[in-house]
């Protein structure tokens, strides 16, 4: 018997792909209409479906009545209008939009793009169902990372190092939901995106100018450390100056991170000559972020204004500027630092 007259003769379910065939068939919720037959109530929310208990706006209930006197024409595949929308709401071009039919069918669409039995896909414990599917059926390999522990700050939730610590070669798609379905978790926006530049070691040198911090002008070497601490919500930072015959070496140790009840980027920093800093900025303008503080200690008390500017995912730079007693505005440190 040819192979052409085998498959014609087997069931359809065989001559899907051995991805398909492998997966376990989606359980979905019960009904509420059998969910109160079984136990004898009327009003149930159902709050594992992402449903709202309210029902749909009166505004939503207009649009669709409207759009009901168009029903007789095929809707528009390309969704114009919304894509236009969306775009000016968003401040990108439309290019950058896809509309789907929920989030199910977005997902697997990413999964049918990017991803083949050559390439894995990284998602963590505790994600939404649907992540494991869409890897499954593309043949791809899914590498699941486990969540954080029930008793830290986002219990289940997402551990962001070690996901990114999962990422290799084969990976095309790292799938974070935010807030998570079905913990309930979410990963704070600050640590997702605008602090990851200063994480990981760095080697530093540049130069430090005649100042209350310094009598004379001198060339400064050293390194700096940040790493992600406190369930992801903040970051350590470790800076240290080389000690030299014109300098006696400087050590900070501090956190930094994002407040979310003030929406500013707070620090607070200690040094090994007995001063110390606290400081915030109201976020990035561009690539630069400004904290404005003040610094204590020997010299007394000191305002500041402390910019720091990304010129690469591996070279940022810091400007230390100090305001003297008669209200003049010096600098006191340049310095460039490298992965």
């Amino acid at each position: 018997m040819g192979a052409q007259e085998s498959a014609s003769k087997a069931h359809p379910g065989q001559l899907a792909t051995a991805a398909v065939l492998s997966l376990s068939p989606y359980v979905p919720g019960k009904p509420i209409s059998e969910l109160a037959r079984e136990y004898g109530i009327d009003h149930i929310d159902k709050l594992a479906s992402n449903e709202n208990p309210y029902g749909p706006s009166p505004a939503a209930l207009a649009a669709m009545h409207e759009a009901l006197k168009e029903a007789w024409l095929y809707p528009d595949g390309s969704a114009h209008e919304l894509k236009q929308a969306l775009a000016a709401h968003l401040g990108v071009a439309t290019a950058c939009i896809t509309v789907g039919n929920g989030s199910n069918e977005m997902l697997l669409m990413l999964a049918e793009t990017f991803m083949t039995v050559h390439s894995s896909a990284v998602y963590s414990q505790y994600g939404f169902a649907v992540y494991p599917i869409a890897i499954q059926a593309t043949g791809a390999k899914g590498v699941m990372v486990p969540a954080l522990p029930p008793d830290s700050q986002m219990p289940l939730g997402h551990d962001l190092p070690a996901m990114a610590r999962a990422i290799n070669e084969r990976t095309r798609v790292v799938f974070i939901a935010n807030p998570n379905n079905p913990t309930g978790t979410w990963v704070p926006a600050a640590e997702l995106d605008t602090f990851k530049v200063f994480l990981g070691k760095w080697k530093c040198d540049g130069k430090a100018f005649a100042s209350p911090l310094s009598p004379t002008e001198h060339g400064v070497k050293g390194s700096a450390e940040a790493k992600l601490i406190v369930d992801n919500f903040w970051q350590s930072f470790t800076y240290e100056e080389k000690k030299t015959k014109e300098h006696p070496g400087l050590k900070v140790n501090g956190v930094w991170g994002f407040d979310q009840g003030s929406k500013r980027f707070v620090r607070a920093g200690a040094g090994n000559h007995g001063e110390w800093d606290t400081a915030s900025a109201p976020g990035w303008e561009g690539d630069k972020l400004t904290w404005t503080g003040e610094l204590s200690g020997p010299m007394g008390r000191v305002p500041f204004h402390h910019t720091f500017t990304k010129k690469s995912d591996k070279e940022w730079t810091h400007t230390l500027e100090l305001r003297l007693p008669d209200g003049k505005w010096i600098p006191a440190e340049e310095i460039t630092c490298k992965k």
